[in-house]
């Protein structure tokens, strides 16, 4: 059995998949980060997860919110399933520490104008 989802439920996957990766890297330096092969797993698990479910958004959504770089989202889930071997490190953790905060907030605002489409 399939559950339906609403067009909303993409966005909250990212925003919510963003403060995840955010929490699970607060507090680590880059050195612990590097040899903490779990927390390395979830924040890859966690960016694929926005990766997916930017491209799940529909069209009508993305050219509401034309200054956000849904491409680019898009391809790093790409990168990180069909490349994982040759995923920077220093470039994940800095996404989960100063990107994704930034990307927290810019969802949330999506999903507060969403909101109101949905009844429309």
């Amino acid at each position: 059995m399939t559950l339906e989802r609403d067009f909303t439920d993409f966005p909250l996957d990212i925003r919510d998949n963003a403060l995840i990766a955010t929490s699970f890297v607060r507090d680590m330096s880059f050195e612990e980060f590097e040899h903490d092969l779990r927390t390395q797993y979830a924040v890859v698990r966690a960016l694929e997860i926005i990766g997916e479910a930017t491209k799940q958004v529909p069209a009508l959504v993305r050219r509401r919110h034309r200054d956000i770089p849904w491409k680019e989202m898009a391809g790093m889930r790409d990168r990180l399933v069909h490349g994982c071997s040759t995923v920077d490190l220093r470039i994940m953790r800095q996404m989960a520490k100063h990107d994704l905060p930034v990307l927290q907030s810019v969802f949330q605002r999506v999903i507060e104008e969403e909101s109101g489409f949905r009844g429309r």
